[in-house]
């Protein structure tokens, strides 16, 4: 996974509340089991037109402004819905790693933390004014180190919880920091072995 520290890049604006995991990977775009070849199916039922592939001019992915967008502003509970991980490696594999909101759904949230991707909560108001300087596919520069938004001179704070902006910053997940202490993991196991051998069932006869 790609550690992340600064990202500078156009945002879309998808300012609606409570778009779900079906809307942002629809079921019927899971036709594998890989984190790859899901990108195409991304925001599938707005992305092209009814009943087909073809590109809806009036989807904001569609400007060729945007083509090179890596960062969402999103409405009031983004990615709320089903645990969908899908919904989030399509995301990453198309080149999102940004998500600016009021709030998530809870498992999004966590599943974004966990596959590269940051999950950025700010205020309703400061949402307001970053949707009015993208309208123009005008670049933000999201700094992870300093925890800001960083756009014409000004700066807004995001929030994020300190050992979820750590796993971003590093690019690990949550096993990758399990495997980091595995020398004390091993030193711990073979200590209790001498005082708890029942618990481990290999030293039972």
């Amino acid at each position: 996974m790609e550690a992340l520290k600064i990202i500078r890049a156009p945002a879309i604006s998808l300012l609606i509340p409570n778009i779900n995991t079906d809307v942002i990977m629809p079921s019927r775009e899971m036709r594998k089991v890989e984190r790859t070849g899901l990108k195409e199916g991304i925001f599938a039922d707005w992305r092209y037109l009814p009943g087909s592939r073809d590109p809806d001019p009036n989807f904001i992915m569609n400007d060729e402004r945007f083509e090179s967008a890596r960062i969402i502003l999103g409405g009031e509970n983004f990615g709320c819905g089903s645990s969908r991980e899908f919904a989030v490696w399509g995301l990453y594999e198309y080149g999102f790693r940004v998500i600016i909101a009021p709030s998530f759904g809870d498992i999004f949230y966590k599943n974004c933390i966990v596959n590269g991707i940051l999950p950025a909560i700010i205020e309703h108001g400061a949402l307001e004014v970053l949707n009015n300087y993208c309208l123009n596919a005008s670049p933000l520069e999201i700094n992870l180190e300093t925890k800001t938004i960083n756009f014409s001179g000004n700066s807004l704070p995001f929030d994020i919880d300190n050992h979820a902006l750590n796993l971003l910053l590093e690019g690990l997940d949550q096993i990758d920091r399990t495997l980091e202490y595995t020398e004390k993991i091993d030193t711990f196991i073979n200590a209790d072995k001498k005082n708890r051998s029942w618990v481990y069932i290999s030293e039972i006869g």
